[in-house]
Order: C-alpha cells, then structure tokens, then sequence
C-alpha cells in the first residue's frame, strides 16, 4: 500500500494560478517511510505560455519578502517535463490515495497544469485525501500541531505533511 503526498507552490491564490514548483512523496502510510520522490522548478515562463495563466499582482513582492524569487531558479524544467516526471513516479507503483493540503486546491490546480500538455493526472478524484480536513479533526481531539513553519519548497512541504499525518492519525 503506498500513498503520496502532493504539494505545489504558485504565483497566486486562487485556482487559475500558475505553479512554479510541484513536489511528490510516495510513503508507507502505515509508518510514513518515505518510499520515492520527485521534485521539479517549473519555467514560469513556459507555464504562462502554455496555460495563458499568469502571476497575480503582489505574489511576487510577497515570495521576495519570503526570500526567495521564483524567477531566477536554475535547473527550471518545462511544464511537460515536470507533468511526465510526476506521471513516471507513479507508474509501476500502485498508489491507493493521493493526499493534499488542499486537494481542492493543490490537485485542481494541477488538473488544469496537466491538461494544458493533453496528459492526464494519475490518480482519480476517489483517491484524494484532505490532509487539511485530518489536522482540524487531530486538533478537535487534543492534538497540538508542532510550531513548524512551511518552507515553502514543496518537497520539503510534502515531507512535512507526511511527518505531521503520521502523529495524527
């Protein structure tokens, strides 16, 4: 049994934001051991022009406040490249959930991400998990959330969640 934990990073806040960043990690959801990984800094440019989406006023003031700026990463892939290295990821594994904070969020965005290249996401709306939706549930029964900050790099986000989920549940 393998689950992943998705997490992306954007250039706004709603729906119709281009990412620049998308991270996956394959872990055992009975201890959280992390089985495989991926991790790609997508060319903003190449996902404006391929989406026709672009970066929302003040999120690129708010990442240099944080920083950090999107537009000079080196080793930027394509949006194609990035899609089919998520898509190899899953192959051969059998993955039963794919897990987001938030999957109305993360997972849609990625949708659209991945249908701008005419390919497809590897998981069915039936295998998203809310990992927002089992924090606020923890919390509810007395769990106390570790003073973490996110990093904002979504590999490290995604190991984050993982970590987290693994005390909640």
């Amino acid at each position: 049994m393998i689950h992943a934990m998705i997490d992306i990073e954007t250039l706004g806040v709603g729906t119709q934001a281009p990412l620049f960043e998308i991270a996956c990690v394959l872990f055992n959801p009975e201890d959280g051991e992390e089985i495989s990984h991926m991790h790609a800094h997508v060319d903003i440019m190449d996902v404006m022009w391929r989406t026709g989406r672009c970066p929302q006023p003040g999120t690129l003031d708010w990442w240099r406040e944080q920083q950090y700026d999107p537009t000079v990463v080196h080793d930027r892939v394509t949006l194609a490249d990035s899609v089919g290295d998520l898509i190899l990821l899953y192959e051969g594994q059998s993955v039963e959930k794919t897990w987001a904070n938030s999957p109305s969020f993360d997972l849609v965005i990625l949708e659209g991400h991945f249908a701008s290249v005419g390919e497809e996401v590897p998981w069915s709306y039936r295998e998203e998990l809310d990992f927002r939706t089992v924090r606020w549930m923890a919390k509810r029964k007395g769990w106390t959330q570790p003073r973490t900050a996110p990093t904002h790099n979504a590999l490290e986000d995604c190991r984050l969640q993982v970590g987290l989920l693994m005390e909640m549940i």
